[in-house]
């Protein structure tokens, strides 16, 4: 994986992605973890206030590990106009078991950078973190040029199946429930060419 310099924090009209701190944890908990809608899916139950608080510190020690150096990592999701955290977003790589193309026979896992995003329950349906999604991808693909991002989630989740077709992840595939994809999980990947062609078109 090739090296940048650790990023800035990313900006958009309404946000500000910015990496994560340890003082993040009971934010995150509360807008997490008191919510079922939330955590239904990812990580199918609440987490304890350690338990996040260490989900946390991960996050924010990455900048000083190879994920951060590489500019992948996640990041607090900070709304401009109060300064509240409201959620949390990144690309950060992930051992992906036989690979990526999904069709074609694999000698083993590819590293693949892998976007994640979680957002309280009270700022759903606003546009958030579909803006920034796209800002995230944007800097994957375009600033870090790296060929492609991942996204998986569960079938059930449609907010968040939703948002990936918004984001234009293509083509979808169903890999076999295990316990690193989940029970009916359903993936997806968008490469720098077709985030390229549909940039000025996505809605």
């Amino acid at each position: 994986m090739e090296y940048f310099p650790y990023p800035h924090p990313l900006e958009t009209e309404r946000l500000i992605l910015r990496p994560m701190t340890e003082q993040d944890a009971p934010r995150f908990h509360e807008i997490f973890d008191g919510e079922p809608k939330v955590w239904e899916f990812d990580p199918g139950l609440p987490c304890k206030p350690e338990e996040r608080r260490m989900w946390t510190l991960r996050h924010a020690m990455e900048p000083d590990m190879a994920s951060g150096r590489s500019g992948l990592f996640g990041r607090s999701v900070v709304r401009k106009e109060d300064g509240l955290v409201i959620g949390a977003a990144g690309i950060c790589p992930l051992t992906v078991p036989g690979g990526w193309e999904q069709g074609k026979p694999q000698a083993g896992a590819t590293l693949e950078p892998t976007l994640f995003y979680q957002m309280g329950l009270e700022y759903w349906g606003k546009g958030y973190m579909t803006e920034a999604c796209r800002r995230l991808l944007e800097f994957a693909l375009i600033e870090l040029r790296l060929p492609r991002v991942l996204c998986g989630t569960q079938r059930k989740n449609v907010h968040a199946v939703r948002l990936m077709e918004r984001l234009g992840f293509h083509p979808t595939w169903f890999p076999a429930p295990s316990n690193f994809w989940g029970r009916e999980p359903v993936c997806g990947v968008i490469t720098a060419e077709v985030w390229k062609n549909q940039s000025t078109s996505v809605t």
